[in-house]
């Protein structure tokens, strides 16, 4: 018990939940939270993004269905990232944004970049 706690307290020191450790949300450096812009509310048509590393190819971000908006998450590594997310009915959003490296291996959602994507609808 008392190895437990030790080592509950040396990964707690890292910055890092030791219950969360494999918790497969945490891993993602961006997260986007994807709302209407007009009503603040979840869209109707569900968004797509995709996370482009300057230099790199584009990785299509996973989608986290939540009850008051969608959540877009991606980029698994450090560096900057042109961030495009797309809804049927809606204007594209894009914003470059920089990933920073985690201070340890352990999946941190505190090094995780939040975005907020207020999508403007086609017309307006």
């Amino acid at each position: 018990m008392r190895r437990l706690a030790i080592v509950a307290a040396v990964l707690a020191g890292q910055g890092c939940d030791p219950m969360a450790v494999c918790n497969p949300y945490l891993q993602w450096g961006i997260g986007v939270e994807v709302r209407d812009s007009a009503t603040g509310r979840k869209l109707g048509a569900a968004p797509t993004g995709i996370a482009i590393p300057q230099g790199g190819s584009a990785t299509i971000m996973k989608t986290r269905e939540r009850s008051h908006d969608h959540y877009l998450e991606g980029a698994s590594d450090a560096g900057t990232y042109e961030v495009v997310i797309t809804a049927s009915g809606y204007r594209p959003w894009a914003t470059r944004v920089e990933v920073e490296p985690r201070a340890s291996s352990c999946p941190n959602p505190a090094g995780q970049v939040q975005l907020n994507a207020r999508m403007v609808r086609l017309g307006t």
